[in-house]
Formats: C-alpha cells, structure tokens, sequence
C-alpha cells in the first residue's frame, strides 16, 4: 500500500490556517514533500514513549546509513528538522510506532526582502545569488550569516557554512 502524505503548514507575515494533525500509519508509513526547509511537530497522545523514524537516502561506503529516531515522551511534543534532501531525500519517509502519534509537516514562509545592499532577493524557487552585499554591516552586532553551500556548486547539497562576527 502507499503511505500516508501529510500537507504542509506555510508560513506568512499575514498568517496561514495550520492543518490539523494526522495520526501516524502504522501499517504502510507517511511520507511528507522535502525541499530542506520542512520542519515536524509530532505529538504522543498515549501513555507510554513511542518513536519515529526516518531513514537517511545516503550510503556510507556502500553501506545505508540507519535511521533518525525521536523517542517522544507520553503527553509531549516534540519540533524536528529540518532535513537536507541530500541527506533525506525530496520525500520524507516516516515510520511510526504507534497510531498515538500525531504528525504536522510545516515550511517557513517565502518572498523574503533581500538585505539593504542586496543584489535579488530570496524566492519561492529558493535563494539567489547575492552580489555586492555589504557582509560587513550585514555581520554587525553579532548577526550570523547562513550560506548554502549549494549556490557554490558544493556535492554537500543542504549543508550551511555559518559565518559569525
């Protein structure tokens, strides 16, 4: 059988309705669409600790890498991610103890204004470039820079190089 897609909750300054939560399928898995920005609040609703696994789309060696494991406490909550697709894949596979777990995929907002100095702007389809950006007053104030390595022509797809001042 397929699994169980989640829809995703976006994100905007005018606000968007979040989609109700789906209880995990234990029987054949859900799966969520990954672009590296999507983030999961997974939700135990029974009594004891139940898990949720996602497998990694990577080899080591030749080897499969194993699985990321939450283990998520009677009553909490927990956000995770996000994952970069060079690691998880463009789909999220989610493996479920147990239907008292519920799932909520959500994805930051997109149309972001580009720094004062900025050459373009970031985008639906993903950031631009940056030209003639003053990184200087940009790092001012101990502000952190976060650079996809991917702009750069880097195989490390989703890996970031953080630059602080």
């Amino acid at each position: 059988m397929a699994r169980t897609p989640l829809g995703i909750t976006g994100s905007s300054k005018a606000g968007e309705p979040v989609l109700p939560p789906v209880a995990a399928n234990i029987t054949d898995g859900n799966s969520v669409n990954n672009n590296g920005e999507t983030v999961l609040t997974v939700t135990n609703a029974g009594a004891v600790t139940r898990t949720l696994s996602i497998p990694l789309a990577v080899t080591v060696d030749g080897q499969p890498v194993g699985p990321r494991v939450y283990s998520i406490p009677a009553g909490q909550t927990i956000l995770a991610g996000p994952y970069p697709p060079g690691w998880y894949g463009t789909t999220l596979l989610l493996d479920a103890s147990s239907g008292d777990l519920m799932l909520s995929a959500f994805r930051l907002g997109t149309g972001l204004p580009a720094p004062a100095g900025a050459a373009a702007a970031f985008t639906a389809a993903g950031p631009a470039v940056l030209a003639d950006l003053d990184f200087a007053g940009l790092l001012a104030d101990n502000n952190i820079l976060v650079v996809d390595t991917a702009l750069t022509g880097s195989t490390l797809d989703g890996n970031v190089l953080v630059v602080t001042v």
